[in-house]
Parts: C-alpha cells; sequence; structure tokens
C-alpha cells in the first residue's frame, strides 16, 4: 500500500515538474502490459474484446468506475473555458486517493487521445496507475487518428457496451 502511494506522488511530482517531453517517455513501457486487439470495427468478422478481458487487476488505489469522454470541452458554453475546465479535471484526477478503472473516449473526445493533446501527460500517467485508456475505433476513424499517433487502446462499440453494463459505475462527462 505505502509502495502504491509512492509510485504515485512519485508521478504527480513528475507532471507537476518542468514537463519536459523526455521524462514522460518513460511512462509508455507501461503499454507493454495492456492487450491489443485485433476487431477493427463494428462491422467486421472477427474476434470482439470482452469486457472481462478490459479489466486490469484493481488495486488499492483503483476505483470502480468507468469514465466516458464524448467530447474536448467541459460544458457547453463557452468552448475555450470548456477545454481549460477539462484540462484541469484531467490533472485533478492525479491528485484524488482513487483513480478510474477505465476512461473511454468517444466521438470528438478521441481527440484528447493523440500523443500532442493538452492532456497526454495526464493519459499517461493514469495509464501507469493501472487506468485502462480506450478511444473508439469508429471515432478515431473519422477524425483520421492513426493507432500509432493515439495513447488510447483502440475499442468498438460492443466492446464499449460491455464495459458499460459491467461496470458498477458508469460517469458522463458532459
Amino acid at each position: 500500500m505505502e509502495n502504491q502511494n509512492e509510485q504515485k506522488d512519485q508521478i504527480k511530482k513528475s507532471i507537476e515538474g518542468s514537463g519536459s517531453k523526455g521524462e514522460f517517455e518513460s511512462l509508455s513501457s507501461i503499454l507493454v502490459n495492456q492487450m491489443q486487439y485485433n476487431a477493427k470495427s463494428d462491422s467486421e468478422e472477427g474476434t470482439l474484446p470482452l469486457a472481462s478481458d478490459l479489466k486490469l487487476a484493481t488495486d488499492s488505489h483503483m476505483g470502480d468506475c468507468t469514465l466516458l469522454i464524448g467530447s474536448i470541452t467541459l460544458g457547453k458554453d463557452d468552448d475555450t473555458l470548456g477545454e481549460s475546465l477539462m484540462q484541469q479535471f484531467f490533472r485533478a484526477l492525479l491528485h484524488q486517493s482513487t483513480t478510474p478503472l477505465h476512461i473511454v473516449f468517444l466521438n470528438g473526445g478521441v481527440k484528447l487521445t493523440t500523443m500532442s493533446a493538452p492532456i497526454a501527460r495526464q493519459l499517461k500517467a493514469l495509464k501507469e496507475l493501472g487506468c485502462a485508456v480506450h478511444a473508439d475505433r469508429t471515432s478515431l476513424a473519422h477524425y483520421e487518428i492513426k493507432d500509432e499517433d493515439c495513447l488510447a487502446m483502440p475499442i468498438n462499440s460492443t466492446g464499449i457496451a460491455q464495459l458499460i453494463l459491467e461496470s458498477p459505475r458508469v460517469i458522463t462527462l458532459p
């Protein structure tokens, strides 16, 4: 337990620190533990990932919720304010005692999963803490985001539906 808190504190310090790109290169090594899926779209035949396959072992710092994010903004009235609020929200997630079990980005929200997104550092840190980050494959294709530029695991609608139905709590950010 103490070791997990030390790890989380170290990640927080890295995020709050100078923020040089090199500091976060090592975080990508966490992807080794995450599964790659061959299902390319809902309409193609093939093996679809089961929600039980997508779940990570829960540690004491993991929450039981799944976050659904469908936009690059938090709120609807002012886009500039909404983008700033979304960035603040992801920074604040790293300061909580628990982190979400899953974060699913869909529709315009998938733009936040790119290597150049303003929350890229926070997503890398959340993944290092064990949070599974997913991006809807249809939305990625619509916005022409390539897998190699995406920090999230592509997932199709069937996988998203299974995650939602099997999650104890699902929170949709407006």
